[in-house]
């Protein structure tokens, strides 16, 4: 009879299996380095469209393995270390209001803005002259909103008229550790512990 529980999830493809060596009755160290930064680095196509600048590239990936006795020929640890820091670009366009838009002139658009105060009961409204809302009529609220807002910085253009290379940094640590003792010539005790944390902003 076959088992049909599942065995393994959240995977794309591909199952690690992984068995930690114990430590020896000497002590011993590997570590490693790998980076790679925008010297290295091509600007990224979606830039290069845009005109945008060159962004930043950072990648730096340290590990280092510690192995040894702890009481000879009995004890033996292990431990290793892994951090990564990621910080790539993903080169995106977005819409931001324009400086005109900022004050209440939505004249660049020829879709009409209606006044909400005009609305009669059969639905009929009237729009704003020039498709500007008049500095008393705009919340103080959605003002100090739209501040928040970079400025366009693709000339001509109301809507996708902002390009950022938007950094996005990724922070990963990782640690795990085993402990051997050997109880008698045949039989052993052993402890592992692992931990990983992860950090993504986008």
């Amino acid at each position: 009879m076959h088992d049909r529980r599942p065995q393994a999830g959240h995977t794309a493809g591909a199952v690690v299996n992984l068995a930690l060596k114990s430590g020896t009755n000497a002590f011993r160290f590997a570590g490693g380095f790998f980076n790679r930064n925008d010297s290295r680095s091509s600007t990224p196509l979606l830039t290069e469209r845009a005109g945008g600048t060159k962004p930043t590239r950072e990648y730096n990936r340290y590990t280092g393995t510690l192995t040894g006795p702890i009481v000879k020929g009995k004890t033996f640890f292990m431990g290793s270390f892994e951090h990564l820091r990621d910080v790539q670009p993903e080169p995106t366009t977005f819409t931001v209001p324009t400086e005109k838009m900022r004050a209440g002139d939505f004249s660049e658009f020829t879709t009409p803005v209606f006044d909400p105060a005009t609305v009669t009961s059969a639905g009929a409204r009237t729009a704003f002259a020039n498709n500007a809302i008049p500095s008393n009529r705009i919340n103080p609220v959605a003002a100090a909103y739209a501040k928040m807002y970079p400025l366009p910085n693709k000339a001509g253009a109301t809507v996708l008229n902002y390009f950022s290379n938007q950094l996005r940094p990724y922070d990963y640590n990782s640690a795990m550790g085993r402990v051997d003792h050997n109880l008698t010539s045949t039989d052993r005790l052993f402890v592992t512990v692992r931990s990983n944390t992860t950090l993504e902003f986008r």
